[in-house]
């Protein structure tokens, strides 16, 4: 094979390439040389010069390289994008998980126990791993805190595109909010202290108990809660019924015994010309 059938079978850069690292290595060794043979330079100067002349080729190389090699970079380059955009595309859901991973372990939204709320699904945190996490799901209506006996697995990501709430205190103790509705407006007064009493007796085996919880979730977190006060009012609503409006402080397992004790009540003293309708509403804020 003669050398010219060699040159045309090489990459042309290939050629270049090696012409140019010939011809610049030979440069510099002749322009060494010649500065080795100057008698009269200082020996520091000679040095200096010669390094200078070896950084200079070493530059000069690699400008030419790059000179020579760009639309290949270019190519190679957009190659990389290419590649790379796809890896990205391909693997989205698997990069969210492990950055909610990451979102996890350093913000630290919750640990196994904990009772979490993500995207209207509740429940109890029985394992962490890297990709998910799993729930024993709680009732997601808010009117009891009962378990279904389902088990949600959740990826990662929903740490990194949802919001996370943390209703651990609620594991034991929550805010109970429902209503009584009477079909026709009546007198507030007697089933408002029907209720009051009502609750009252309910709650005095649990109050002194529910109030030191109160203050101790009051100081954990940080900021003002609602009172742990039963709240007891009336209202009426846009057609005239009249509302009775409870929210009390109890131990989860107790608020649909109280709930169904007060509504019993009221059901009872309901006169017959009111309708009265019971209309329970658990708002466990």
């Amino acid at each position: 094979m003669s050398l010219a059938n060699i040159l045309d079978w090489m990459p042309h850069g290939l050629v270049s390439s090696v012409i140019l690292i010939a011809v610049a290595l030979l440069l510099r060794q002749l322009i060494v040389r010649l500065i080795r043979t100057k008698q009269e330079m200082e020996e520091s100067d000679r040095r200096r010069w010669i390094t200078t002349t070896r950084n200079v080729v070493l530059v000069f190389i690699l400008a030419g390289l790059v000179f020579i090699w760009l639309p290949q970079l270019s190519t190679f380059a957009l190659s990389i994008t290419a590649f790379a955009v796809g890896v990205v595309i391909a693997t989205k859901e698997l990069i969210l998980c492990l950055s909610g991973l990451v979102m996890r372990i350093s913000t630290q939204p919750f640990e196994v126990g904990d009772w979490v709320e993500i995207n209207g699904l509740r429940g109890e945190v029985i394992d962490e791993g890297m990709l998910a996490f799993r729930l024993q799901e709680l009732d997601s209506s808010g009117r009891t805190n009962e378990f279904t006996g389902r088990t949600l697995s959740i990826p990662n990501s929903h740490l990194v595109l949802s919001h996370v709430t943390n209703e651990q205190f609620r594991r034991r103790y929550v805010f109970h909010h429902f209503r009584f509705v009477f079909e026709k407006a009546v007198d507030p007064t007697e089933p408002l202290a029907l209720a009051k009493d009502v609750v009252a007796d309910e709650i005095k085996s649990f109050a002194e108990v529910a109030a030191r919880y109160w203050a101790r979730v009051r100081k954990a977190s940080g900021v003002d809660i609602p009172s742990a006060d039963p709240k007891i009012g009336v209202r009426t609503t846009d057609i005239g019924k009249t509302v009775i409006e409870v929210t009390v402080f109890c131990p989860s397992k107790e608020a649909e015994r109280i709930e169904q004790a007060v509504m019993q009540r009221l059901a009872a003293w309901a006169p017959p010309a009111s309708a009265a309708t019971t209309n329970g509403m658990a708002n466990d804020e």
